[in-house]
């Protein structure tokens, strides 16, 4: 009997000890929070200016020059590639020819052959880049090409500094 009212005693001392703790528990804590904002740069031409470049009345052996004017508008540096984009009218091809100089580019050649070329490396935003083009009527051309008319639209792409090259 003597051990059990000291089984039972150590019951009671446990759940008074048990109920005890579990009255004065208490965890202090805070939580504080915080944002992550993102806006994603931008890359973006910001105009074009010096085209179209007019060629009119053009006789075989004329150089018609033109500055153009790029501008990144985007928020972050970009490179600049141009290419002939669609040639729609007579095929001038064979006579005609382009002449792209400019910060970084030096491309010369047959307009119809224009793929993509970089003209601008590390344009920083709200900076512009010339681009001296000159096109010109071969000597080589012979009277099926009088009173002919073609459009030559040029492309220009602009991709994150160092970013990947477009494809052809």
């Amino acid at each position: 009997m003597k051990n059990r009212r000291i089984l039972i005693s150590l019951l009671v001392i446990a759940l008074v000890v048990t109920v005890a703790s579990m009255a004065t528990w208490a965890e202090f804590s805070d939580i504080s929070r915080g944002e992550v904002a993102i806006t994603a740069a931008t890359i973006k031409i910001g105009g074009v200016e010096g085209l179209p470049i007019p060629i009119q009345n053009a006789l075989p052996g004329e150089t018609f020059r033109k500055d153009v004017a790029i501008t990144n508008g985007g928020s972050r540096p970009m490179d600049l590639y141009v290419h002939l984009a669609e040639r729609r009218g007579f095929d001038f091809d064979p006579v005609l020819s382009l002449t792209i100089k400019g910060q970084g580019a030096n491309w010369d050649g047959r307009f119809g052959q224009l793929g993509w070329v970089k003209v601008a490396e590390d344009l920083q935003p709200g900076d512009s880049v010339k681009l001296n083009m000159s096109v010109t009527l071969d000597r080589a051309a012979d009277n099926r090409y009088q009173g002919q008319e073609a459009t030559y639209v040029l492309e220009f792409y602009a991709v994150q500094f160092d970013g990947a090259a477009p494809q052809p």
